[in-house]
């Protein structure tokens, strides 16, 4: 064998391992678990007084907060790179954020952004939802991918946290989650 056939070998033996390296990466890719719109369907936790569709029944987790005595709650589902989550807690009744309520808003959603090491996309949206006091902003942290983050103030004490996240950030997934977040039961 001459050296130029020996080069060819060589060089189509590098291309051939390329060819396979990319096509493992590519089904790696096409059978990473993904979360559709679709998939999402009712979940109700009446200790927590909410609703909200996930795609599929969600774990709860419960942590104490920085306040002394005071754990949150959270129902969350992840799927690959996907994380759809509601957290709640019950602020101490001489701490309740009333008359506050868009500046203890406020101050929570920079929290959990600085948490995150997060960059705000675009602006912080204030609204109503179900006559309660609600901001929900957009981020991109690192590691985590995009973010779409409500938060919303009940009887000016618990606190909700409807985050929807991902590296493979889907517009519609995020919007279908969030907005299928409701308070309802008693607290």
């Amino acid at each position: 064998m001459n050296t130029s056939q020996s080069k060819v070998s060589k060089g189509g033996l590098v291309i051939a391992a390329i060819v396979v390296i990319v096509a493992i990466k590519g089904i790696a890719f096409a059978i990473r678990p993904s979360v559709k719109a679709s998939d999402l369907r009712p979940y109700t936790d009446t200790a927590g007084a909410f609703s909200a569709k996930f795609p599929g029944t969600p774990k709860l987790i419960e942590r104490p907060t920085a306040i002394p005595g005071v754990s949150f709650k959270m129902h969350a589902v992840e799927i690959g790179d996907t994380v759809l989550a509601v957290a709640y807690f019950d602020l101490p009744e001489d701490r309740t954020l009333e008359g506050n309520e868009q500046a203890g808003l406020t101050a929570e959603l920079q929290a959990f952004a600085k948490s995150l090491k997060a960059k705000p996309k675009g602006a912080t949206r204030k609204f109503e939802l179900q006559e309660m006091q609600a901001q929900e902003a957009r981020f991109e942290a690192p590691g985590v991918g995009e973010l779409i983050v409500r938060l919303a103030i009940r009887e000016d004490r618990r606190l909700y946290r409807v985050v929807y996240m991902s590296k493979s950030f889907d517009e519609a997934v995020g919007r279908a989650f969030v907005d299928s977040f409701v308070m309802d039961g008693e607290l």
